[in-house]
């Protein structure tokens, strides 16, 4: 390394009273908040979801939504004269309005047959006649799994942090390692909310398992071809078969790399140091592939007739710049109560070129996935965005593209951005909120079906509670150990900021 060795010291690091009284002060106001949404959620909607003329209405509206019809507008009035005369309709009918009806009710239905053949009818309209209303405890359900995905995200993107840097054999990050660590022990907490929350509500959330108990085949009434023919994936058995599989395997690698830094910590040497590569490729190999499966039966199949090829790679890109924005926050909050001395503002800026970095890789993700959907035109990829951009979900659709990419992007071009603690602290900041915005646009235009859902008290509370206690169980982490790994094989490297350059 060119260096002479270095008496780098063991520091211990004791939380705050301000930290803690700012986490008991996060997850106080969550709470407060998490109540009043509680109790401001409108209790009757979709209680009466089981009315069949209701749902007559609702259907005819959602093929005209999606425009898969193009008939004569005298034709359609015609039609929804029809169904709300069906419906309305006290005294007994005339013969001749009786005919009316019957034959306004089968064009409908060979249109509604004929755009479900080809699987044509809209998402936002509700999918294919088996759709559901929703009921109100439904914002409760997708709240939590808005939430406690959104900060999975972020607790996982700490393993993969910690892994990285053995998988790649870097050295300037192993001072920053107790960080990523202690993100990473909270990760259990979240991948148990989300996992119960769709058990419990998944019903509710998910089209596809409302739309499996019904078990309808070929020639029923609300038949979906497409949900049938992805049946083989979007499974109640598949779900919480894969998925809680993959998450524990996660933790237990985590909880085996941490057990060997122990080991590190205690001996010394390079024994450890081997075994963490080894421990480190294998989680890397194995998230790899398995991280789409969390991506895509969690958040994609909540849009069940909608897929994307490049989603579960969105979706990392949204785990990664958050963690990197996360550990920067730490980074700076123990920089300022004086500890990791062994830290260079040299360590700062590769954050900052980090958090730069791969906020542009987000967005190339974003514009692939976009443009090529935007560019093909095909209904049922199209609908996707259009129940985003065509009503009030549009706002947040563009706050998504300005917050995540624009604000990152102008403030940490020039290098004094990138080594500014306050310029540092905002773009971290906006960041966090940018894809929490973007977790809820995944989200919440699916599970409603199109109908709009502004973030409310309930939804800001619950991430203010989760956030509190990330914070609250990740400083605890990292204070239970030594702050510095004095045993890693590249702690001079690091303590130097020795890049070999």
């Amino acid at each position: 390394m060119g260096h002479s060795p270095l008496n780098i010291e063991q520091e211990y690091y004791k939380v705050p009273k301000k930290a803690k009284t700012f986490s008991w002060a996060l997850i106080g106001i969550g709470l407060i908040l998490s109540v009043i949404g509680y109790f401001t959620i409108p209790k009757g909607h979709g209680e009466d979801h089981h009315s069949s003329d209701e749902h007559a209405v609702v259907i005819e509206k959602q093929v005209l939504i999606a425009g898969v019809q193009e008939e004569p507008q005298a034709t359609l009035e015609a039609q929804e004269d029809a169904i709300e005369t069906t419906a309305t309709q006290n005294e007994p009918e005339t013969e001749a309005a009786h005919e009316e009806n019957h034959a306004a009710h089968a064009e409908h239905h060979d249109a509604h047959a004929e755009a479900a053949a080809h699987g044509e009818e809209s998402h936002e309209g509700g999918h294919h006649g088996g759709h559901h209303a929703k009921p109100w405890y439904t914002r409760i359900w997708t709240a939590l799994l808005a939430n406690s995905y959104y900060i999975l995200l972020i607790s996982i993107g700490g393993l993969f942090f910690y892994c990285v840097q053995y998988v790649a054999n870097a050295g300037w990050a192993t001072t920053l390692l107790r960080i990523p660590q202690g993100m990473y022990s909270f990760f259990i907490i979240p991948a148990a909310i989300v996992m119960l929350v769709v058990y419990f509500g998944g019903e509710d959330i998910y089209h596809w398992v409302h739309y499996q108990h019904q078990n309808l085949s070929v020639g029923d009434p609300g038949y979906d071809a497409i949900l049938d023919g992805k049946k083989w994936f979007l499974n109640a058995p598949f779900l919480f078969g894969v998925v809680p599989v993959c998450m524990v395997i996660w933790y237990l690698i985590g909880m085996r790399l941490k057990a060997i830094s122990n080991m590190e910590e205690e001996e010394g040497g390079t024994k450890g140091f081997y075994k963490s590569i080894r421990n480190s490729a294998a989680f890397m190999v194995i998230f790899g592939f398995t991280f789409s499966f969390l991506a895509w039966l969690v958040i994609m199949s909540i849009d069940a007739h909608w897929f994307s090829t490049i989603f579960g790679i969105y979706h990392f890109a949204i785990l990664w710049v958050t963690s990197l924005s996360v550990i920067m926050l730490i980074t700076l909050h123990l920089r300022k109560n004086g500890y990791m001395k062994t830290l260079k503002e040299d360590h700062i800026h590769d954050l900052g070129k980090f958090m730069f970095a791969f906020s542009v890789f987000w967005m190339y993700i974003w514009v692939a996935q976009y443009l090529l959907i935007w560019y093909a035109n095909i209904p049922e990829e199209s609908i996707y965005y259009t129940m985003r951009r065509e009503n009030s979900y549009d706002a947040f659709f563009i706050a998504n593209v300005v917050i995540n990419f624009v604000t990152p992007f102008l403030f940490f071009m020039t290098r004094d951005g990138k080594r500014n603690p306050k310029v540092i602290t905002f773009v971290a900041i906006a960041i966090i909120i940018g894809h929490w915005n973007d977790v809820y646009l995944s989200i919440y235009p699916g599970a409603f079906n199109g109908e709009v859902v502004y973030p409310g008290a309930l939804e800001i509370g619950l991430f203010l509670v989760f956030a509190g206690i990330f914070v609250m169980w990740t400083l605890n982490a990292i204070s239970k150990r030594g702050l510095i790994p004095v045993n890693h094989p590249y702690i001079e490297e690091s303590a130097t900021h020795d890049v070999g350059v």
